[in-house]
């Protein structure tokens, strides 16, 4: 842990969601075939 400010479930369930959305955006849009 040490230098990492602790996230509650909440904050976690954000950044997972961003995270989520952009990787969807990334495939949706650079497709390799």
């Amino acid at each position: 842990q040490g230098r990492f400010k602790h996230l509650d479930d909440a904050d976690l369930e954000t950044i997972l969601a961003a995270r989520d959305r952009k990787w969807a955006f990334i495939e949706k849009n650079f497709t390799y075939k």
